[in-house]
């Protein structure tokens, strides 16, 4: 029985090699021997007009070549597949990319591994705990054989450090990010950590991870259209192994992201799969299109991240705004710009002239005058990811969220999501990072969304959230089972016109620690709630009621 992911994927190669020609023959490239030409011999054929290129099957030990190993602009209407090919990346900087696509249409890459020569993180089990002489807990501490070691000048631990459960091999639940605790190498080879708190969840035998060094991205495209990558393992990844600025309507099919082999030595298996996030996607219209893709191991960010930019209002007069230039600032004429601010502004308003100043800010003309307070912050919404889709995907076991979409007219369907530190789906903007923007027309529908929220700081399993305006708008969230989350399932903030209509859920999950209890769902600075056809249990040792209705909330249908 063909199923509709394989159907479509079928499509999709059917569409792309229909502008070959029918009779089109691939062009083999590639010796497992001779890896230091396959870029240069894929650079060739493409030159030479071939569109269908097999990559020799093998492993190849990439060049480092102190940039993007394979840089490939504006390629149009070309399959690149490497069946039962492993490349292996031993440029490990930040700009060495693997593949680096840029203003590329129509180019189906398939049936690659792609790892790199060293991982990306530190891994290492706690020996022994202790007190400090404040009461403070205190761990001993040792990387693991073959994994990388503190540097030996250190005086704190780089970053932050999350703890992974000796039992589950995954993050350990009521904990979160530790940064910056103090560290001293001690004589064997080991440090001691302080962790400056009392009620750190550390157990014997636990493992401490963490970032390490600054490694590439593996698929980094860059104003790239309707390009599609599928069949693709990613393994030993850094920040966002796949990379999406600008361009729009790329597809992303049955990638996987895991965790790598074994270094050299080592006896213990790689935990953390990815150093940041997994798929990290900005500025493009329409957004990806991600679909049976499989996040598995530790995250130590994000695993799917959508967004726009902010900029930000210095001077308004009449109907012309005067703004910050900051990336990826795409208003356009005849296009529309979301504006608002942490004291409930919100408008859209209408663009009609766009003038880029020499001293880097850009002058705006909008349609008529509107009380645009300065400092608030704007975006174009076409630039946001608008349109995306996150379709039967499994993730989860991030410190952070599995899902963070801050875009228009987007699915989330049928995703199992589990284990997130954060939200499994968080949908709205952060001021903080400048990551535009409110969300209207979003469909979160049938997905399987259970033990999430688990870090100390951790958050609702599907979060709508705002920062002091009423901007989210028109949000079903239907037909999903939420289960045993833990710091409550839904809370809807800062929005309006926000439907949740047949789903079961689940009282939160009790935490393994004294932490106060929450809600399951939770509602602040909100009108227009509905709620219908929801089957909602408690438990006998509940002591909460299943809503919370807070601040600022008016036209309520509850449950």
């Amino acid at each position: 029985m063909v199923t509709r992911i394989s159907l479509f994927i079928v499509l999709i190669s059917a569409t792309v090699l229909s502008t070959l020609g029918a009779t089109a023959s691939p062009t083999v490239v590639g010796d497992p021997a001779k890896p230091d030409l396959l870029p240069s011999a894929l650079q060739r054929a493409y030159q030479q007009v071939a569109r269908s290129i097999v990559i020799m099957r093998g492993i190849y030990k990439l060049p480092d070549t102190g940039g993007p190993v394979f840089a490939m602009t504006r390629w149009r209407d070309a399959v690149i597949t490497g069946k039962g090919v492993t490349l292996i990346m031993t440029g490990l900087k930040w700009g060495e990319d693997c593949f680096q696509l840029k203003h590329c249409h129509h180019l189906l890459l398939q049936d690659l591994t792609i790892s790199q020569s060293a991982v990306p993180n530190y891994q290492g089990r706690v020996q022994s705990i202790g007190r400090d002489a404040s009461g403070n807990l205190t761990a001993v501490w040792k990387a693991d054989t073959g994994y990388p070691d503190l540097p030996a000048s250190t005086s704190t631990f780089p970053g932050a450090l999350n703890v992974v459960d000796a039992h589950t091999h995954e993050l350990k639940v009521g904990d979160g990010d530790t940064y910056n605790a103090p560290v001293a190498h001690l004589s064997n080879g080991s440090w001691r950590i302080d962790f400056r708190n009392s009620a750190q969840l550390v157990s014997v035998g636990d493992w401490l991870v963490g970032r390490y060094g600054t490694p590439p991205i593996k698929l980094h495209l860059v104003n790239c259209r309707n390009c599609t990558i599928q069949n693709v393992t990613l393994l030993r990844n850094g920040f966002a192994p796949i990379r999406e600025e600008g361009g729009g309507g790329n597809r992303y099919i049955h990638c996987t992201l895991r965790q790598g082999p074994m270094p050299a030595g080592a006896d213990t298996p790689d935990l953390v799969t990815n150093a940041a996030d997994g798929m990290h996607m900005t500025g493009s219209y329409p957004g990806p299109d991600i679909e049976d893709c499989y996040f598995t191991g530790v995250f130590l960010d994000d695993c799917i991240a959508i967004h726009g930019y902010f900029s930000q209002v210095k001077s308004v007069v009449g109907n012309m705004i005067t703004t910050t230039k900051a990336a990826g600032d795409n208003a356009v004429v005849g296009g529309s710009i979301r504006i608002s601010n942490a004291n409930g502004f919100y408008e859209d308003a209408k663009v009609s002239a766009v003038k880029n100043n020499p001293d880097g800010t850009t002058t705006l003309t909008i349609k008529s005058s509107l009380p645009i307070p300065v400092g608030a912050k704007f975006s174009n919404p076409l630039a946001d990811g608008a349109g995306y889709k996150i379709i039967s995907c499994r993730l989860g076991d991030t410190r952070s969220r599995g899902i963070l979409a801050k875009a228009d007219d987007g699915t989330i369907e049928n995703n199992v999501i589990s284990h997130c530190g954060m939200s499994a789906i968080s949908l709205g903007p952060e001021y903080y990072w400048d990551e535009a923007d409110y969300v209207h027309s979003v469909l979160v529908q049938g997905n399987n969304i259970q033990y999430n929220g688990g870090a100390t700081y951790g958050g609702a399993a599907v979060w709508v959230h705002g920062h002091g305006a009423v901007g989210n708008q028109h949000v079903l969230i239907t037909n999903n089972r939420f289960f045993s989350n833990y710091q409550g399932d839904l809370v809807i903030e800062w929005a309006h016109y926000v439907a949740v209509t047949n789903n079961v859920v689940r009282a939160p999950h009790l935490w393994p620690a004294t932490v106060h209890q929450v809600a399951p769902i939770r509602l602040d600075h909100c009108n227009n709630i509905s709620f219908a056809n929801d089957n909602l249990y408690n438990t006998t040792f509940w002591s909460l009621p299943l809503v919370h209705v807070g601040h600022d909330v008016k036209d309520i249908t509850l449950p």
